[in-house]
């Protein structure tokens, strides 16, 4: 679509004459020699002019966009009027000035409650309908200003809403790219944004492109072709007839012009958006203007989504360092409790044995120097035998704790006091 070589450009307009082109007039009348009058008039003041003997031709001719229209009140078949009706459905932005030889207040009043710019006598002097021309193109003109900031307000609170509805970047794309090319009234447009690893641009999102534009251009280099060298050098380009270019492979049907224009936000450049004009359209100045504005508000949505993702990202990250320090706690607090165990153990080692000992001792004595002693007595000395033992082995283990130990994090170990509960060795 919209890759090539080469960095011609042309200019295109849309919506309106070029700049230093010259109006559009249609003078209409049923009468040769008021339209020669009339075209020679308009010719010397620097307008393009062109005649229509009727009304019915004037229609017809209006397909073609004029700036102002200059129609005689009373010709045969379609009359002034009734031409200034069809004006206002077939052309609504060409100016009217109905002229006739025949002055009367109310056809006047009807001509302007119709929407006609002015009213004049034939016969008026070539200063005074110099005057009314430049009136009515003027009023024209501010006519068509107005309305194209309008819609360009209307154009950028709707880019600006789809960028604000979303920070996910696939649809905040999407969505800005159909909010642009419903505004420029056009069809297909693609959006390019630029790897930082891999250096180069690639396609984002493409709407109605040219057949194999996904496959041809999903990635382009950069400062090669159009879409390049709009990355390289962060300025707009325009290639006035894409047919002609010599650079330009793949094209749509009934395109005209490529307009590529970057997407740049506080000076750094994040990709680039084209558009395909059809070949009918005119751009102008104001909607060139336009376009550069929706790009970078464009951008600004694109910068957005990528630094939230960054937060995503981070948060994510900080969520699985929390969990690490929160694990590491744990098991400092686990091998504290079990140090302190450790340590009992010991302490209960030394406070225990020494009694424990005499006490085993005296048992076994009196076992073994008494064996004619009662049985309840004999029984109770074998039970203070046994328990004496368990005893004694449960203080060994709790004496021996920090030798028995596992791998838990790192240098850190954790006691095994599984077996300090048991009941036997």
């Amino acid at each position: 679509m919209i890759a090539g070589r080469g960095t011609r450009a042309g200019r295109v307009l849309w919506g309106g004459r070029a700049m230093g082109e010259k109006a559009r007039i249609l003078v209409v009348d049923d009468d040769d020699s008021v339209l020669r009058s009339f075209e020679l008039m308009l010719g010397e003041m620097g307008y393009c002019v062109q005649v229509a003997r009727s009304g019915e031709e004037a229609v017809e001719r209006l397909r073609d966009r004029y700036d102002l229209v200059l129609a005689d009140l009373k010709m045969s078949g379609l009359d002034g009027i009734t031409l200034l009706r069809k004006a206002r459905e077939v052309s609504p932005d060409t100016g009217v000035i109905i002229v006739t030889g025949y002055a009367s207040l109310d056809t006047a009043i009807e001509a302007m409650r119709e929407g006609a710019s002015d009213y004049l006598l034939k016969m008026t002097t070539p200063p005074a309908i110099m005057v009314a021309v430049e009136r009515a193109l003027e009023k024209q003109r501010l006519r068509l200003q107005l309305r194209q900031q309008n819609r360009a307000l209307a154009t950028l609170h709707a880019v600006a809403a789809a960028v604000s509805a979303t920070l996910k970047l696939p649809d905040l794309l999407e969505d800005t790219l159909d909010e642009t090319l419903s505004a420029m009234e056009v069809s297909s447009g693609a959006l390019w944004l630029f790897n930082d690893q891999t250096k180069v641009l690639e396609l984002a999102v493409c709407k109605n492109g040219p057949e194999g534009l996904e496959e041809s251009y999903a990635t382009i280099p950069v400062g090669v072709g159009v879409e390049g060298m709009v990355f390289q050098t962060g300025r707009l380009m325009i290639i006035e007839d894409v047919y002609s270019h010599p650079d330009i492979a793949l094209i749509a049907p009934d395109v005209g012009s490529l307009v590529s224009v970057p997407l740049a936000v506080k000076g750094n450049v994040l990709g680039v958006m084209s558009i395909l004009v059809p070949a009918d359209s005119i751009m102008s100045s104001e909607r060139i203007d336009l376009l550069q504005g929706v790009a970078n508000q464009i951008a600004v949505g694109i910068e957005n989504a990528r630094l939230y993702q960054q937060v995503v990202q981070q948060a994510s990250a900080l969520e699985c360092a929390n969990a690490e320090l929160v694990a590491t706690q744990d098991a400092l607090v686990q091998k504290e409790r079990l140090a302190a165990i450790g340590q009992i153990g010991l302490t209960i080692g030394h406070e225990i044995l020494n009694p424990l000992t005499a006490i085993w001792g005296r048992a076994d004595w009196m076992l073994e120097t008494f064996p004619e002693l009662p049985a309840e007595v004999l029984s109770d000395l074998r039970i203070i035998q046994e328990m004496s033992r368990r005893i004694n082995q449960v203080v060994k283990k709790l004496q021996a704790a920090q030798d028995r130990t596992v791998a838990c994090i790192g240098d850190t170990r954790m006691i095994d006091i599984g077996d300090i509960h048991s009941p036997s060795g």
